[in-house]
């Protein structure tokens, strides 16, 4: 006996990628991981206002190591220290506090040593030399970690780590990709030895690289997160 139903009607699927856009992203990640010998990379495009992602590629080395867009959504599922762009996030923190505006200025090192004599002990530096007084907005440009630390007391780790979390930091974008990572985020009271430092220029949590174009998003978007 054979059965036959008529088709329904299922639901609509509307990507929000740009077919041209993700195009010439792939092409251009590629040519960049190839040139800096790179293992791989990955680019988001965000729509500042709507949150919409835009085109989205990830590259890594094949067996012959040859840079191929991958079929995986990487920037989704592996998660990564932040490093210094985390800087931003507590910079603005701090501002928003109304802890530290642009102009306000702080004696910075060169080197810093973190509890020093116990066996959390650890030296601090900055990349590349910078005046020993430097203002936020220099800080920030000049990309120094010592100075980022300064910035972050100011507000002390609780309140920083309340504004990573508000930034979307150890939580699921809530894009439903498969497999997609929460990132790491312990709580203040759980950071250990250096991490109670360095949590403030991005070492000391992990986040993927679509919770951080979200995050950064949120400061293009005037301070809401989408």
């Amino acid at each position: 006996m054979v059965t036959t139903q008529l088709a329904q009607p299922g639901s609509d699927i509307t990507l929000t990628i740009d077919p041209v856009l993700q195009y010439d992203v792939e092409a251009a990640l590629l040519d960049q991981v190839d040139r800096l010998k790179a293992r791989g990379g990955t680019v988001i495009v965000m729509d500042t206002k709507s949150g919409r992602v835009l085109a989205l590629a990830n590259a890594r080395r094949n067996a012959a190591k040859v840079p191929v867009i991958t079929a995986g959504n990487l920037a989704a599922v592996e998660a990564h220290d932040p490093g210094s762009v985390a800087k931003a996030f507590s910079v603005a923190a701090a501002v928003d506090q109304g802890a530290v505006t642009p102009t306000s200025r702080f004696h910075v090192e060169r080197t810093w040593i973190f509890d020093p004599g116990t066996q959390w002990e650890r030296k601090i530096r900055d990349a590349e030399p910078h005046p020993l007084d430097m203002s936020v907005r220099q800080i920030v440009t000049l990309s120094s970690n010592i100075g980022t630390m300064r910035i972050a007391e100011k507000i002390g780790p609780k309140v920083l780590n309340e504004y990573h979390r508000s930034f979307g930091f150890g939580a699921s974008t809530g894009t439903g990709l498969p497999s997609e990572t929460n990132g790491t985020l312990k709580p203040w009271n759980q950071l250990q030895g250096s991490e109670k430092a360095t949590v403030a220029y991005g070492y000391g949590l992990s986040v993927s690289s679509l919770q951080l174009v979200a995050a950064m998003n949120t400061l293009a978007n005037g301070g809401t997160y989408i």
